[in-house]
């Protein structure tokens, strides 16, 4: 059964996400069970702290598809709080304020970075695309790629979320 944020979470997330405090409206979305946000919190939260593991993920990955420091540093949490935005609207279009699921996720992560003109590999999420993509030619299970960083079939701005 999937996880339903009732009323009361969602107005705080959304009242959070107002305040421009992304990570607190993650971290409700959290206390509340939602295992997403557990993950997406401390990504946030930590991402400028030089100790932090998920800091040096997000210094690596961005410099790695070529996007620089300033860059970095004026976009990182617009992209973030485009995506959270993007992630409370499904759950409040949805009748139920059931979760999104994954495919809506990835698309929702990757709208956000090209609409701040980024390139969609500068997602966190793209690490494990990645190490998906090398796992697969590695065992050559024939399975079909389904890493949505690299896939053809994602091209282009998501508009309507």
């Amino acid at each position: 059964m999937a996880l339903i944020i009732d009323d009361n979470v969602l107005a705080q997330a959304e009242a959070l996400a107002d305040a421009d405090d992304v990570a607190g409206a993650w971290g409700v979305l959290a206390a509340a069970g939602e295992s997403y946000a557990e993950k997406a919190r401390p990504i946030i939260a930590e991402w400028q702290d030089p100790q932090s593991i998920f800091a040096m993920m997000v210094d690596v990955q961005w410099a790695r598809v070529g996007v620089s420091a300033a860059d970095k540093q004026a976009n990182f949490l617009l992209v973030g709080k485009r995506h959270l935005e993007n992630y409370l609207r499904y759950i409040t279009n949805d009748p139920e304020h059931r979760l999104p699921k994954t495919d809506f996720i990835e698309q929702s992560y990757r709208e956000s970075l090209e609409f701040y003109g980024l390139p969609p590999a500068a997602a966190i999420d793209s690490i494990f695309s990645a190490a998906d993509l090398q796992m697969e030619s590695q065992l050559s299970l024939g399975v079909e790629d389904i890493s949505w960083g690299t896939h053809a079939g994602h091209g282009g701005r998501a508009d309507h979320l």
